[in-house]
């Protein structure tokens, strides 16, 4: 991460099945639109349930086991009770997104690399954690992935895990989100009454 060079306007994660998710044409017009991202440090183009809260979206898709496991996680290695209570607020105090379909800044990247480096190691040392990580994430889609990449006729909390953590990083830090929804918004021309 050190060695990102002077010219990397933007750093992230999109997934490889992007185009049946989200507008690629959108995300293309976001990233070139200049006027609007010099204003933000993060763009998000999916949150498919911006009136979810990120705690109400871990409850509803997890039952109870991954809300456990974020506050346990969050609470262990010393983020505070106040910032775990944003995640049950809406948009716009806090915006929801997936993990897969976002990119950032360098250096708010770099700050989050080396944040969510200290819950990795937290997450491989912890046996509570480790129990808890495992467990099935109650996931109703094809598990034909989880069956390949973990071995298990279910998917534990990794990837669900990893996806809450990135929104609680960027929102509680201070980040200035803009989301593709709110982008379309903003682009629309106004209406003259």
């Amino acid at each position: 991460m050190n060695n990102l060079h002077e010219e990397t306007h933007w750093v992230g994660s999109l997934s490889w099945k992007a185009h049946t998710k989200a507008n690629i044409t959108l995300i293309n017009t976001m990233i070139s639109d200049v006027e609007v991202t010099a204003h933000y440090d993060v763009l998000v183009f999916w949150n498919p349930e911006p009136q979810r809260t990120l705690r109400e979206q871990a409850l509803r898709y997890h039952p109870r086991i991954l809300w456990d496991l974020i506050e346990y996680t969050l609470l262990s290695i010393g983020e505070s009770p106040h910032l775990l209570n944003m995640m049950g607020l809406n948009q716009p105090y806090f915006k929801t997104f997936y993990g897969s379909y976002f990119i950032t800044k360098p250096q708010h990247m770099k700050k989050y690399v080396r944040w969510i480096s200290k819950i990795i190691h937290f997450l491989e040392t912890d046996r509570k954690a480790q129990n808890m990580l495992w467990r099935d994430s109650k996931y109703e889609g094809d598990l034909k992935v989880a069956r390949i990449v973990y071995n298990l006729p279910f998917y534990p909390l990794h990837a669900f895990l990893g996806e809450r953590l990135l929104q609680y990083f960027f929102n509680t830090r201070g980040a200035t989100i803009l989301t593709a929804d709110e982008y379309v918004i903003l682009k629309q021309p106004s209406v003259k009454k």
